[in-house]
């Protein structure tokens, strides 16, 4: 990643602009985002369910050995997951519970009054809502 004034001034710079999605929940950045966003969209999964996904794309990227982000040479390997100071299966686990806390309190901020929060805790609610989105903004004919 990119040291936090350049991270910084990159989501301002995008955030700025008419339309944009963010993906992922950087608290670094979080100010710049919800302040100019109208919806948050919190698939708040129960851990069993994060962990399984997780994993899951751990082997793939670790059998696919694709690059996370293009051009950094960083890649998964079963070395940067079992031999590491925190490798991520036990990141999540460590902190699941707090991470769900602490966005339902920055969500609850005056600040914050102005999003529309769709809050999901199963994937299938999840699925139903984003189908919805999509006849919404289907064309009609």
């Amino acid at each position: 990643m990119a040291e936090l004034p350049v991270f910084r001034s990159r989501v301002a710079e995008v955030v700025a602009r008419e339309r944009w999605v963010v993906d992922g929940g950087y608290s670094d950045v979080r100010d710049l985002v919800w302040a100019r966003a109208d919806t948050v969209v919190w698939l708040d999964y129960p851990l069993a369910i994060t962990l399984s996904r997780l994993l899951r794309r751990i082997v793939a990227r670790i059998r696919d050995g694709v690059e996370l982000w293009p051009g950094t040479g960083n890649r998964e390997t079963i070395r940067n997951q079992i031999f590491t100071r925190d490798p991520l299966v036990w990141f999540a686990i460590r902190t699941h519970r707090g991470r769900r806390r602490r966005i339902a309190q920055v969500l609850a901020q005056p600040e914050y009054s102005h999003l529309h929060v769709h809050r999901f805790t199963r994937p299938a609610d999840a699925e139903v809502w984003l189908e919805a989105q999509r006849a919404q903004a289907a064309p009609r004919i």
